[in-house]
């Protein structure tokens, strides 16, 4: 599951995120999220992440969404090749220190 969002959302948001994270679907998805824009609220999006290692991106520039879906292709087949497909593995053939988290 990924989240492209701003992070400043508008309305309840909160039980309807508890609700969807508590979901079997959802427990066992990968999930990562885009945060758009400069001010994007990170704290928030951090909410919908799975794992706790895998920061929020940022995409201050459209050049940084390639790279983003990029790095979520690599985590995905990661993970299909993994002895656990439900882990989110951070890729290690992945650069990270080239991303701008």
């Amino acid at each position: 599951m990924i989240l492209v969002s701003d992070g400043q959302p508008t309305g309840e948001w909160e039980p309807p995120l508890e609700t969807l994270l508590a979901s079997p679907r959802a427990a066992k998805a990968v999930r990562l999220a885009l945060g758009i824009g400069t001010d994007a609220r990170l704290d928030v999006l951090q909410r919908f992440v799975s794992n706790p290692e895998i920061p929020v991106f940022r995409a201050d520039e459209a050049r940084r969404i390639d790279e983003f879906f990029q790095w979520v292709t690599m985590t995905v087949v990661s993970s299909s090749r993994s002895l656990n497909p439900n882990a989110a593995p951070i890729p290690t053939f992945v650069d990270l220190s080239s991303l701008d988290f």
